[in-house]
């Protein structure tokens, strides 16, 4: 059984058991996370494409950490512009425990 599902602006293809890296979730580590915007459900037998919001993918934090970071710089040739920026973007592990049809 797997499912598809939305999180913000990214799509997630899920099944039970996985550790999935997201975009950063707000809430403890160890604490419990449902997905209910789900695209698609796949049971054994059976498709379901957008489901009507009567399930939801369960899953778990484990860990909240940043990434690497990342250098930005815009220059203006000729012009004598530039401009040098950093970024770090959050992230959250969770475990998918579970999918609720």
């Amino acid at each position: 059984m797997h499912a598809i599902i939305k999180v913000g602006t990214h799509q997630y293809d899920v099944t039970p058991g996985q550790i999935v890296t997201m975009e950063k979730i707000d809430g403890p580590v160890g604490s419990e996370v449902r997905f209910t915007d789900l695209l698609l459900v796949n049971n054994d037998k059976d498709v379901s494409v957008k489901p009507e919001s009567k399930g939801a993918v369960v899953g778990k934090i484990i860990e909240q950490s940043r990434g690497e970071k990342i250098t930005v710089f815009h220059k203006i040739r000729r012009k004598g512009h530039h401009k040098k920026q950093g970024h770090r973007q959050f992230y959250s592990k969770v475990e998918i425990t579970g999918i609720e049809v």
